[in-house]
């Protein structure tokens, strides 16, 4: 009752000047109208205080036809708060009130509070209903993940209001009727006036929403960008892209050596750089590079990123990570980055494209060509992951705890001030506390105290809330039985510890001083089986399998029954590397061990190996712009 007088009061006072004139009437007697508009104002707001109104908590102003509107009901609904829904016309809120609709009336007590737009309702939610609500408020939290994700569903939202409007406006009735005229919950007057104003408001949109053929068609392709890129995401069979319990694998970073059977131990190339390139790109358990697999160190200093970068883009496909060595460096490859997506730089921030690797120089310390790189990904909102090198005994305390202790606090820091530079930039909490060999001082890895750290340290990313980065390491100094349960206790740690991102996922020798090709080989097999382990077991009528065990009886046999053949070539999971055959066959096959095996494998993957298309006038622009920047010198170390 108090708002419907508060809109008669407002139209009273948009018409006082056309009683004024009309009447005549001089300055006393106008003040004398104003005062007395006011009084009445007054007099309705205390009556509303005097007398409260039995209003909802919750009301949820709503407008037909809305994602905006669906992502807040969804969220309301899910959580399981009371709310009264109110329907609007749509498109007046924006022309008329100057806000957009879903829109939020809260009472607490005698204090009417509105929120408007999406986004904030929902931080709205999370602050006020968690403490009660627990775990099912869970969904709500503003992770950095949920937020970039909640930012681009956003923006699809947009593209999608040009594209329907595209087709939709010259249609006068089917518009009206999308914005909610034949609503008998939306207010006769608003659906009045959503008739009779279409002209201005249709004339109002094309101008807003820029509905023109060019603009409608890069609509289409952001559309279409994004559903390619969700179907990706879910084509492994899971639910949610949110990524909670998701795992991702990245190739080896960053070591100076490589090796293989036949040349053994060698410096890093960018020839060799390059086959891990490739490598990574035809493995599908690679779904990152994460560096430069092998540091080509025949490539001068200042324009190696630039030759680096311009091969991850040429040679693969897959999300790369940008090396925070300084702050031109960076930007040098964010620009390469702008060139390969198409996207100006308020753009590029839009979305996440790259992401960088931060260590701090423990203990207690950042160097600055690391804080240039958090700056300027921070900047242009780019995921940022913060990962520690401590190692107890050396760089950290000696006992697990203090160790940890010093992870901790250096992760928050370098967290915190991403945060201070970009707020709401994705990032994500790196985990690498291990220990050192007592008797030489060389780091070991794979060991029981680096399993025990990064269990803790998963627990202690989901306390904060982030994504969690782990490593599968171990400091053999060759790809045998040692790098594969060192291995092995690496990366059952990172499943365990629910990392989200697995650096040195394949190839890792050497503590990090060597890239090796057969391990790369072992450790996608590894990988892979851990992925199966994953997968969730059907049970299914038909896979719980009565009928046949019923059909086979007591004393026979499944290898011929109907329900294997139906089966049995995709029953289990089929290893590329593992040789499953008994003793004899596999002697008179020439006795090929693993590593051999593995070895023979990189060569027919990159024998096979197939480069991903590249738009010819984006190679040109890049070839151009890394041209250009080595003719300037390229960028020296910070």
């Amino acid at each position: 009752m108090t708002r419907k007088r508060l809109l008669i009061h407002s139209v009273f006072l948009i018409l006082l000047p056309v009683f004024v004139a009309w009447l005549g009437l001089g300055l006393p007697a106008a003040i004398t109208l104003v005062l007395l508009l006011l009084l009445w104002r007054w007099l309705i707001v205390l009556s509303g205080i005097v007398v409260p109104e039995k209003t909802a908590v919750l009301e949820l102003e709503t407008t037909p036809a809305s994602h905006y509107v669906e992502k807040v009901r969804w969220c309301m609904d899910r959580l399981g708060v009371e709310y009264k829904e109110r329907a609007c016309g749509g498109t007046l809120g924006v022309f008329f009130s100057g806000r957009s609709v879903p829109l939020l009336r809260i009472r607490t007590g005698l204090v009417r509070t509105n929120i408007g737009n999406s986004p904030e309702i929902l931080r709205y939610l999370w602050g006020n209903y968690y403490a009660s609500h627990g775990e099912r408020a869970e969904f709500l939290a503003p992770t950095a993940e949920r937020l970039e994700l909640e930012q681009k569903l956003d923006r699809y939202g947009r593209n999608l209001q040009v594209w329907i409007y595209y087709h939709l406006l010259h249609d006068r009735d089917l518009t009206t009727r999308v914005w909610g005229a034949n609503n008998p919950l939306v207010p006769p007057w608003q659906r009045q006036a959503l008739r009779l104003l279409f002209p201005v408001l249709a004339a109002l949109i094309r101008y807003s929403f820029a509905i023109n053929k060019e603009h409608y068609a890069k609509s289409v392709l952001h559309i279409e960008e994004l559903l390619n890129n969700i179907d990706t995401q879910l084509a492994d069979g899971r639910q949610s892209i949110l990524g909670g319990n998701t795992i991702n694998f990245s190739a080896v970073g960053s070591p100076p050596n490589w090796s293989d059977l036949e040349s053994g131990r060698q410096p890093g190339t960018y020839d060799a750089y390059c086959k891990f390139l490739r490598l990574t790109q035809v493995t599908n358990i690679a779904q990152v590079i994460a560096g430069h697999s092998v540091e080509p160190m025949d490539i001068e200093t200042p324009v190696r990123h630039l030759d680096a970068t311009m091969a991850m883009i040429a040679l693969t496909d897959k999300i790369f990570r940008i090396y925070s060595l300084g702050r031109d460096r960076v930007l040098d490859v964010l620009e390469m980055v702008r060139i390969l997506f198409g996207v100006d730089e308020r753009e590029l921030a839009n979305e996440s494209r790259v992401f960088t690797m931060i260590n701090s120089n423990s203990p207690l310390q950042y160097d600055t060509p690391m804080l240039w790189g958090m700056i300027e990904l921070a900047r242009c909102r780019q995921p940022v992951m913060i990962t520690p090198f401590t190692l107890a005994g050396a760089m950290a305390p000696v006992t697990l705890a203090g160790a940890l202790t010093l992870q901790n606090a250096e992760a928050l820091a370098g967290l915190a001030f991403v945060q201070m530079v970009g707020p709401g930039t994705p990032m994500m909490y790196g985990g690498f506390t291990s220990n050192v060999d007592m008797k030489s001082g060389s780091p070991a890895f794979g060991t029981p105290e680096y399993v025990k750290a990064t269990l803790i340290g998963g627990q202690l990313a989901r306390r904060y809330r982030v994504p969690y980065r782990s490593s599968n390491v171990n400091a053999s100094n060759a790809p045998d039985v040692q790098s594969a349960y060192e291995s092995q206790m690496s990366i059952w740690a990172s499943v365990l510890g629910h990392a989200n991102f697995v650096h040195h996922g394949l190839g890792w020798l050497e503590g990090g001083l060597c890239a090796s090709f057969e391990k790369f080989i072992i450790d996608a097999e590894m990988l892979q089986g851990m992925a199966e382990v994953l997968r969730p077991v059907s049970v299914s009528a038909a896979d719980l399998a009565v009928d046949a065990i019923e059909a086979v009886g007591p004393g026979g046999h499944f290898f011929g029954s109907p329900h294997t053949m139906e089966r049995y070539e995709t029953a289990f999971y089929q290893p590329m590397l593992s040789d499953w055959r008994n003793f004899e066959s596999w002697e008179e096959a020439g006795a090929v061990d693993t590593t051999h095996r593995a070895h023979r494998i990189y060569k027919q993957l990159l024998d096979g190996y197939e480069q991903p298309p590249l738009d010819t006038a984006v190679k040109e622009e890049l070839e151009a712009f890394v041209s250009r920047r080595k003719e300037e010198g390229g960028a020296p170390m910070q």
